[in-house]
């Protein structure tokens, strides 16, 4: 049985699958997917297989309820009652919570006693969420399957592709702390891969008048776009399809890597808040409602704008740019409008024509809002489809939408409107379940991806040759091998940002302790964006991992008899690195963990050490046939004493 949960900012679901001999087959599988049909307290449009991404604690944190029943609880409970109730606290969508961007967060929603910005907190919240998911899968199939082992199981949780290696760290270790047999075994998925795999299995319809039943082309030619529309965020990856020797058809990714952003669905209703709300009441009394006991009433308004969302009119003539065509009207509730002050009022009813408790948005200022998170996404798509032009050339390319936000008809025919000609724009059948069945599959059958590209660069702290009128002379040290002058902490480039990477492929590299009497050899790991960094301690390279690798029983060897081999695996949804101690066979591995946080900070530039000798110096890399080496570092121009600071990314990826 293979179980695939997708954690989304809105909502969250799990599917599953038997495994057997008919369901190797894609197109039979995914058709014996099954789902949870509804949740509890669901409104109809509410039912689509997830549930709301919210909780309900207690004062210690503790879950009392999950979804919509939490929402409906918290809502319907004064503040007076709620701690009678044994109600503390209340959270929504704070899978944002996770982004390393802070004007990004404000879509995760707390109140009461939680804290989004403690992690320990969020990594609780999160824990939870997947301990309900997994008490309901395991039920539903042992109502279906009758009495299965749970260790007969394979779970996969989908993340997005722009998600860095901390946060999916940091999924890890939620993961771990929710009751999982064996939570090292839990595959990480990624969203756009499982929506690719989805795509290909079924067919959808085609946004330039074909209709219903258009598929990808399934021949050596197939390039596929997927464009992840989700609540929170937005991932955009690129893929070809190649016949594997069964006959079915393996996804690798083309390209650059992932792309995307905090463009989601619910940051048009962020939009809402922050332009029209604002507008309206004025924002200093708009910010006392959302922190006061009216705070429910605000967001019955953006519930209710949440559903318009799905149903807005659209006029798209031939070749004329599609525009909204009807306003937007919402109810201003009761209590609400019996608090708010009387030119406030006045002023509501003035601008929708005389009607009490109403809010009217003309249809400009509905596009407008829309256009705030639309325009950046085609943005990103077009960046996307260049990329893989330069690549591919003319091959036909398809692109798939996926997500909850391609139920707006507004976004769909901006994308076609835009993209006429430059690709075939598909929706699938079930584009909000896309992620969901898709991660089924890659559960399933996880070597359906056979090649992805290195999001950035990743390399080793060593102890290089000293360039004369290159290096700083700061960080010469002498080589106790008697080889002559060396430079301290070098960045040795394993893989380079963008490289294509097969799953199974590991990159070799041979090094040594510096030290005759050195009883531990300590490998440290870092990442940059950087094609060509050359330091370890510039501004925008970040440490990943420590291995600390055991080379006790060859001290006293001279140092060139003490080789450790380290093969780092890139290719898979986690970076793992292995050393083997040539001498006496001895292994340590490790998967790349680091602080979650740590990752989206600058450190300031640091000033190197002169006596402080690297803990390793390289050899040449080992070529094998199936374990390519890495490239040796090339010659760099000449480095400034003090590496100038780099521009601060905003955005992360895998």
């Amino acid at each position: 049985m293979v179980v695939a949960i997708d954690f989304g900012t809105h909502g969250t679901g799990y599917a599953y699958v038997a495994v057997s001999r008919d369901n190797d087959d894609p197109e039979v599988r995914d058709a014996r997917i099954a789902f949870r049909p509804s949740w509890p307290d669901a409104p109809p449009r509410g039912q689509s297989g997830k549930e709301l991404t919210a909780i309900a604690v207690d004062a210690k944190g503790r879950a009392v309820d999950w979804g919509f029943t939490a929402k409906l609880r918290w809502a319907d409970t004064s503040p007076e009652r709620r701690a009678a109730l044994g109600l503390g606290g209340f959270a929504y969508a704070f899978k944002m919570a996770l982004s390393p961007i802070p004007e990004t967060r404000s879509v995760a929603q707390a109140e009461g006693t939680i804290d989004l910005t403690d992690e320990a907190v969020l990594r609780t919240l999160i824990a939870s969420t997947l301990a309900r998911m997994r008490a309901g899968a395991l039920a539903d199939i042992r109502r279906d399957m009758g009495e299965i082992r749970e260790r007969d199981i394979r779970w996969c949780v989908t993340v997005p592709a722009i998600w860095s290696s901390a946060q999916k760290q940091f999924m890890r270790e939620a993961i771990e702390a929710s009751g999982f047999v064996e939570p090292a075994h839990v595959l990480i998925g990624i969203e756009p891969e499982a929506a690719a795999l989805y795509c290909l299995t079924t067919p959808g319809r085609a946004l330039d008048g074909r209709g219903r039943g258009t598929r990808p082309r399934t021949d050596t030619d197939t390039r596929v776009v997927v464009v992840d529309c989700g609540g929170g965020t937005v991932d955009i990856s690129a893929y070809e399809a190649r016949p594997a020797e069964d006959g079915r058809l393996a996804l690798a990714e083309i390209g650059e890597g992932s792309i995307g952003d905090a463009l989601g669905s619910q940051y048009v209703n962020h939009a809402l808040r922050r332009q029209v709300l604002a507008d309206r009441f004025g924002a200093e009394l708009l910010t006392r409602l959302e922190s006061g006991a009216l705070r429910e009433s605000i967001n019955s308004i953006e519930d209710e704008w949440e559903g318009w969302k799905h149903h807005v009119s659209v006029n798209a003539e031939a070749g004329c740019a599609p525009v909204v065509a009807a306003p937007a009207t919402l109810t201003v509730p009761q209590e609400l409008w019996a608090a708010l002050p009387l030119p406030v009022c006045e002023r509501l009813t003035e601008l929708a024509d005389g009607e009490e408790r109403t809010i009217v948005l003309p249809a400009g200022e509905v596009q407008r809002l829309f256009d705030t998170v639309i325009d950046p996404i085609l943005d990103l798509i077009a960046g996307k489809l260049a990329e893989v032009r330069r690549e591919v050339g003319p091959a036909p390319v398809t692109m798939v939408l996926v997500g909850g936000f391609v139920h707006n008809e507004y976004l769909r025919r901006r994308i076609r409107h835009r993209f006429d000609g430059e690709a075939v724009v598909l929706r699938p059948n079930d584009p909000r379940k896309a992620v969901l069945r898709g991660g089924v599959h890659f559960c399933y059958a996880p070597e359906q991806i056979w090649e992805r590209r290195s999001a950035r660069t990743y390399g080793i702290r060593q102890s290089l040759k000293f360039r004369h009128g290159v290096d700083d002379p700061r960080r010469m040290h002498v080589d106790h091998s008697g080889e002559g002058w060396r430079c301290a902490d070098r960045f040795l480039v394993v893989v380079t940002r963008g490289r294509a990477v097969k799953v199974d492929q590991s990159f070799v590299h041979r090094t040594r302790p510096t030290l005759r009497d050195q009883a531990v050899l300590d490998l440290e790991f870092f990442w940059t964006d950087q094609l060509d960094p050359q330091y370890v301690d510039e501004p925008d390279v970040f440490p990943l991992q420590r291995m600390k690798v055991d080379i006790s029983a060859t001290v006293g060897l001279p140092v060139k008899q003490r080789y450790v081999r380290v093969e780092m695996f890139f290719g898979e949804t986690t970076i793992r690195a292995v050393a083997v101690n040539e001498r006496t066979g001895s292994r340590a591995e490790v998967e790349m963990q680091f602080d979650p946080l740590f990752a989206a900070l600058r450190r300031p530039p640091t000033s190197p050490s002169p006596t402080s000798p690297s803990p390793a110096s390289p050899s040449p890399a080992s070529p094998s046939p199936t374990s390519p080496s890495p490239a040796s570092p090339s010659p760099a121009s000449p480095s400034p004493t003090s590496p100038s600071p780099a521009n601060p990314s905003t955005r992360e990826r895998q």
